[in-house]
């Protein structure tokens, strides 16, 4: 490794040739591996074209990062491992895909050797509860030029549930992530259950948490851009986006909307505004962005630059009253809305779309 260097590298994993289970990960690096995480794919099979040999993480659009979908272990220690609890383990398909990013940093002034070996332990049978991955992806960031800037969002957890990892994942602006556990009825959670600091710090969870349904996990992330001249979204590119994720391991097993968070996704803005105000910005939007009714989180979100000035710049609890309008002129009003600003749609949303309307217009200001 040259003398100096601090790059970031992916390789693609192949864990079984057959269906099996993964009940365990553990690894073993030298001095100048600064951390090591295995995500989750959306691969089946491993690209064509790609080698054995490790590839840079962020290689713009044909980074190998653009098909993470979990963080399933990581670690930041020299040696390290997870061990599923009995007769818990992670389902992978036959020749299912895993990536694993390593950290190379290496800040003396001499060349040095380094390398990490990653383990996984599997079972071909004997599991009888199912582990999954969670991958919450935050579609609204909005990082302004010459500014801070913050990030919000909370999922639905419908069952109860143990976590066996979290971690979050971020660009080159974050300054810090924070997630909380907020309990079902119950005002927010004050302290969080898990922190981290930059992108360069992803400080994996270091103990099982349990979560009891009806919880909602709650992340926000900040991000420093005072300095720059450019202003960043959200997206995939790690010069040109910014990206607020958290995943993790867990088990039993959540229904696939919640993994995503899908289900019922809240608390976006980290702004002032309320409904009404953000209904108008969005409705000044060009006409066909409004994003889909699951804001692509079941997919990848690509949401209309537009719409996440204004969603970031609303208060948290705006998002339901907010969504709740969007979806219902989408179910009832999608030929007539087009263009939010439209009197069409105007007249449709009123007629289709009362208690909604009435909902958006009737929420309280920030604090309120």
């Amino acid at each position: 490794m040259v003398a100096g260097s601090d790059v970031y590298q992916c390789s693609y994993v192949v864990p079984s040739a057959a269906a099996a289970f993964v009940v365990g990960v553990s690894h073993v690096a030298t001095r100048g591996v600064h951390h090591v995480l295995v995500f989750r794919t959306d691969l089946s099979s491993v690209p064509m074209g790609a080698g054995a040999a490790p590839v840079d993480c962020f290689a713009g659009s044909s980074s190998p990062m653009v098909h993470m979908r979990g963080e399933l272990y990581g670690s930041q220690a020299l040696f390290g491992s997870l061990d599923f609890p009995a007769d818990v383990g992670l389902p992978v398909s036959a020749g299912e895909v895993l990536l694993v990013q390593v950290h190379f940093q290496n800040a003396t002034a001499t060349d040095i050797d380094a390398n990490v070996s990653v383990t996984f332990t599997l079972a071909a049978s004997g599991i009888s509860t199912n582990a999954g991955v969670f991958f919450f992806d935050d579609p609204f960031i909005d990082v302004p030029a010459g500014a801070f800037g913050s990030a919000s969002m909370s999922c639905l957890v419908p069952n109860d549930i143990t976590l066996l990892t979290a971690a979050s994942h971020d660009h080159a602006r974050a300054q810090s992530v924070a997630a909380y556990i907020d309990p079902p009825g119950g005002p927010p959670a004050p302290i969080p259950f898990y922190s981290a600091l930059d992108a360069a710090n992803p400080l994996p969870l270091q103990a099982s948490v349990p979560v009891a349904a009806g919880s909602r996990l709650r992340f926000v992330c900040k991000y420093a851009n005072v300095d720059g001249t450019q202003e960043y979204l959200q997206g995939l590119d790690e010069q040109n986006d910014e990206m607020c994720v958290l995943s993790g391991a867990y088990y039993p097993p959540l229904p696939p909307d919640a993994e995503t968070c899908a289900l019922a996704p809240e608390d976006f803005g980290t702004g002032t505004a309320d409904c009404a105000t953000t209904w108008s910005c969005v409705s000044a939007c060009a006409a066909g962005t409004a994003p889909p009714a699951d804001l692509g989180l079941s997919t990848a979100p690509d949401v209309d630059p537009c719409w996440q000035r204004c969603v970031v710049a609303s208060c948290p609890a705006t998002s339901t009253p907010l969504f709740a309008l969007v979806r219902c002129v989408q179910s009832n009003c999608a030929a007539e809305c087009a263009s939010l600003a439209s009197d069409a749609c105007v007249a449709c949303q009123a007629a289709a779309c009362p208690s909604e309307s009435s909902a958006c217009t009737g929420d309280p200001p920030c604090g309120g």
